[in-house]
């Protein structure tokens, strides 16, 4: 069922759809929570896939008010991982490492006891649920937070495919794999790394999916709590993902 809101702008009103979806791992539910702004909600999809990164979620629905977007979030449990039951065993794995064979698999043999083909069987179905629903975007917007002082800062970066604003906070940042998107943002001298292929490994991330299907992708990523940050970050990339709807 749709619930449908107007947000007054102006002498134009957008409208805001909500709808839930649930996706299935064998008998185990996952809810895909899917909020679409304005007309073409689809070319942009904004991608929140661990449910524990908040914050995230949070700039995305404060920006996209009055915009042109779909927002789609994982929701389970509340946590960083999600996980099905198999007969008479729990497994769990990291839903942003789901997109090639061998992250599923790297991701699965790191966190359970036992490592079974066929349960990476149902973690591919699952991970091919989820693709249906941003099959039709021109970018995809990916949502993270992280946690203050590391591990992941754009200091982990190689130098020569990052940029890096002194007066930024090292854990907000902006990675894309599109040099043009990065050369725009390093001009309005916003923190951005580049993933190339040699940078890289498949580690089973969306964005190594993305690449290999020649998808423009964004990854947003602000520590746990910056929210005014990372929706200052989203409106530095307001122009820039206009010119995928165009």
């Amino acid at each position: 069922m749709w619930l449908i809101l107007f947000f007054m702008g102006g002498t134009a009103a957008l409208s805001q759809e909500t709808k839930t979806d649930t996706l299935w791992i064998e008998s185990t539910p996952v809810e895909i929570r899917q909020s679409n702004y304005g007309t073409n909600a689809g070319d942009i999809v904004f991608l929140n896939v661990h449910e524990n990164e908040s914050t995230s979620v949070k700039a995305a629905e404060q920006y996209l008010e009055g915009k042109e977007g779909k927002l789609l979030r994982v929701h389970q449990s509340g946590k960083r991982f999600l996980s099905f039951r198999l007969k008479t065993t729990t497994f769990q794995f990291d839903p942003n490492r789901i997109f090639s064979e061998k992250g599923r698999e790297a991701t699965l043999k790191g966190n359970n006891k036992t490592y079974l083909p066929v349960v990476e069987k149902k973690v591919e179905e699952f991970a091919e649920q989820l693709l249906s629903n941003i099959s039709d975007a021109k970018v995809i917007v990916a949502l993270h937070n992280n946690t203050d002082g590391g591990p992941l800062t754009i200091k982990t970066f190689p130098v020569k495919h990052r940029y890096v604003n002194p007066a930024m906070d090292a854990d907000d940042f902006v990675l894309t794999t599109e040099k043009s998107i990065f050369d725009q943002l390093k001009k309005k001298k916003i923190n951005v790394v580049l993933e190339t292929s040699a940078n890289t490994v498949d580690d089973g991330s969306l964005s190594i999916y993305c690449s290999k299907k020649k998808i423009p992708y964004i990854n947003i990523e602000a520590q746990q709590g910056h929210q005014s940050q990372q929706v200052k970050m989203m409106n530095a990339l307001s122009d820039i993902l206009k010119q995928y709807t165009n």
